[in-house]
């Protein structure tokens, strides 16, 4: 089982960071006569979890059942570890902040011809909101992002040990054994 986590940042990013958020919009938009105001942005992090079978595995697909069970498992145990959400202001929602798929399988076709199990993965993203510098001293500080890095990583890592239980049950309900 691996865990792949990765995140994207843009020169937009780069120069939010480097600057004030209203220096920026005046560098992109000209002036500093009625800027529009910038919302909060976000940093997306993906994770996905992995599970595959040894190279050669004759471990035949699982039937419809089977596959109904696991994945509400998979969905059920993942739903605090990696919540869908959005940044809503006045109910309206604004941003995306979480995102989990779908269980994702991946087969191979044996010498047989059978059709067999290789591997599932479960691809996800959560935002963090970085702080924003901005020129009012009126303005309250945006909270320092440490403290929703780390509970970034806690998710994270939660949702890694719930994938390797629904993993193991898997392994359990088609009664893998190693080659």
């Amino acid at each position: 089982m691996t865990t792949e986590v990765s995140f994207r940042w843009d020169p937009v990013e780069s120069a939010r960071t480097f600057t004030t958020e209203e220096d920026l919009v005046s560098d992109l938009f000209g002036g500093d006569d009625d800027l529009p105001a910038t919302l909060p942005r976000h940093l997306r992090t993906d994770i996905i979890l992995h599970a595959t079978l040894p190279y050669g595995s004759p471990t035949p697909m699982p039937r419809a059942e089977t596959w109904r069970s696991w994945s509400r498992r998979v969905d059920d145990g993942l739903a605090d570890a990696l919540p869908s959400a959005s940044l809503s202001v006045e109910g309206i929602p604004l941003i995306v902040m979480g995102w989990r798929g779908s269980v994702e399988v991946e087969a191979r076709c044996s010498e047989d011809g059978e059709l067999c199990l290789k591997g599932v993965s479960l691809p996800s993203w959560q935002a963090v909101v970085p702080p924003r510098v901005e020129d009012s001293p009126e303005d309250d500080p945006d909270a320092d992002a440490g403290d929703q890095l780390a509970a970034l990583a806690g998710q994270y890592a939660h949702a890694a040990d719930v994938w390797a239980e629904c993993v193991a049950a898997l392994a359990e309900q088609i009664e893998y054994r190693l080659p």
